[in-house]
């Protein structure tokens, strides 16, 4: 079984979090939601029991933790990007680099060089 820390490592590394706010208690953007709530699915994925999950996780009741894993799962059957990085953060995977934040350059036929919109 991998160890909470190594999973809540990975999941602050695919997602940009630091780990103190993939714990806290503060911050609901839907994007550290769902960062912790694939913290949450990783865990599970390896045999964490939820109770044991709420406690590393600053004392989240285990109702939180199967409401959070559930979603993290739903989410995954329907995007593809999401279901990924679950499976980085549980390390069945490689981590793979976060994509650049600037797009890339394309040349659009009749237009001089413009950026991808």
């Amino acid at each position: 079984m991998t160890s909470f820390d190594t999973l809540l490592a990975r999941a602050a590394l695919v997602f940009g979090y630091s780990e103190e706010e993939l714990l806290g208690k503060r911050g609901r953007s839907a994007r550290l939601t769902m960062a912790r709530q694939a913290l949450m699915w990783a865990a599970r994925e390896h045999s964490y029991g939820t109770v044991e999950i709420g406690r590393y996780m600053s004392g989240r009741d285990h109702t939180t933790i199967m409401y959070g894993s559930e979603r993290a799962a739903e989410r995954a059957e329907r995007d593809l990007a999401y279901a990924r990085l679950l499976l980085q953060v549980a390390g069945l995977s490689e981590v793979e680099e976060a994509p650049p934040r600037r797009m890339p350059a394309v040349q659009v036929p009749g237009y001089p060089l413009a950026l991808a919109a």
